[in-house]
């Protein structure tokens, strides 16, 4: 049997072979797009058509929010050219983009500060965690992957029978995407470097890094 290590070594490894200065860059650029694009959108789009509209039909909204997502992790992960990657990175940032649209008016600015200061401390500890123990993270991608979906089918269940999830749930899902951070960096190094090898890894890193934040809002709104 392959090991992980071997499998990823194998792929794209026709791609052009870049720096890892130049390829960790990239990374960040393309997070940075991410962000950038976000933060367009909470503040030029008016959020009322967006949270009428998540009331009204939620489930549709939760329908149309999964197939953008899927779609998006669907073309850069099977996409070898950077530039379709990068075109499904921005599946990704659309609905999570009108997701915090939709998020932000119920929380006050000092929650916002908060939790956008706890986002980056975590996001930057669990990127060195991940360098400094590279083998112990990228051995938890099953366990996180295993507990990251009995996390959602647990919290859609108890949405659907009882309509409310226990404040805790915030708190599991804040250290598997915590975890996420420092397996996704992980990887990313393990990695050939590549333009889509950074393009894909960054799409990893941006989803985790949002739902992270999205979690900590709540968590510091209880508090």
């Amino acid at each position: 049997m392959l090991s992980t290590e071997t499998v990823w070594s194998r792929r794209q490894t026709t791609d052009e072979i870049i720096s890892e200065s130049t390829y960790n860059l990239t990374i960040g650029m393309v997070l940075l797009w991410g962000f950038s694009m976000n933060f367009l959108m909470v503040e030029n789009i008016d959020p009322a058509p967006i949270i009428a509209f998540q009331a009204d039909s939620p489930w549709m909204f939760l329908g149309l929010y999964f197939v953008s997502i899927i779609a998006g992790t669907m073309i850069y992960s099977k996409s070898d050219n950077p530039a379709i990657s990068f075109v499904g990175y921005n599946f990704l940032v659309l609905p999570l983009g009108i997701v915090l649209v939709a998020t932000l008016p119920f929380f006050d600015a000092s929650v916002i500060s908060r939790a956008f200061m706890a986002t980056g401390c975590i996001t930057g500890i669990m990127m060195m965690l991940g360098m400094a123990y590279p083998k112990v993270f990228l051995g938890m991608g099953r366990a996180l992957f295993i507990a990251l979906i009995a996390t959602v089918i647990v919290e859609l269940g108890l949405m659907m029978f009882t309509g409310s999830v226990p404040g805790f749930f915030d708190w599991i899902v804040v250290l598997l995407f915590a975890g996420y951070i420092g397996y996704d960096w992980s990887r990313a190094q393990a990695l050939p470097k590549t333009y889509d090898n950074a393009v894909d890894c960054a799409a990893s890193l941006y989803v985790d890094i949002v739902i992270l934040f999205m979690r900590l809002l709540r968590v510091f709104s209880r508090r």
